[in-house]
C-alpha cells in the first residue's frame, strides 16, 4: 500500500498543492535603515550627516546614490566606464603619436 499524498492549499489561489512543491509565498515589510555615518562629499566638500542631507545634496548636483541599484548592475557599470576609460585612453595616445609623427615629419 502507497503512502499519503501531502497538500498544501495555496492562501492566494486556494488550489492544493504537493508539499514537496509548495514554496511559502514571501511577505514585503517595512525595512528600518539605520543612520549613515557623517562622510566628505567628494563633489563640495561637505559633510553630510543624514539622510534627508544626503538627498538633498544628491538633488542639488544632479547624481544619485549606488546604494539605489542592484549590485550587479553597478558591477557592470563599472566595467563599462574601464572600457570607456582605456578605449579614450588609446584615442589620446593615438592622437599624441600622429601629433608627433607629424612634427617629425616637419623638421
Amino acid at each position: 500500500m502507497a503512502g499519503r499524498k501531502r497538500y498544501i492549499q495555496c492562501p492566494e489561489t486556494h488550489k492544493l498543492i504537493p508539499a514537496e512543491e509548495y514554496v511559502r509565498p514571501t511577505r514585503q515589510t517595512h525595512m528600518v535603515m539605520e543612520d549613515i555615518k557623517p562622510f566628505k562629499s567628494p563633489i563640495d566638500g561637505s559633510v553630510i550627516s543624514s539622510r534627508p542631507q544626503l538627498e538633498a545634496h544628491n538633488r542639488r548636483h544632479g547624481v544619485t546614490n549606488s546604494a539605489d541599484y542592484p549590485k550587479e548592475w553597478v558591477a557592470n557599470r563599472g566595467k563599462q566606464r574601464l572600457r570607456e576609460q582605456q578605449r579614450n585612453l588609446k584615442e589620446s595616445r593615438r592622437a599624441d603619436l600622429m601629433k608627433a609623427f607629424d612634427q617629425m615629419n616637419r623638421g
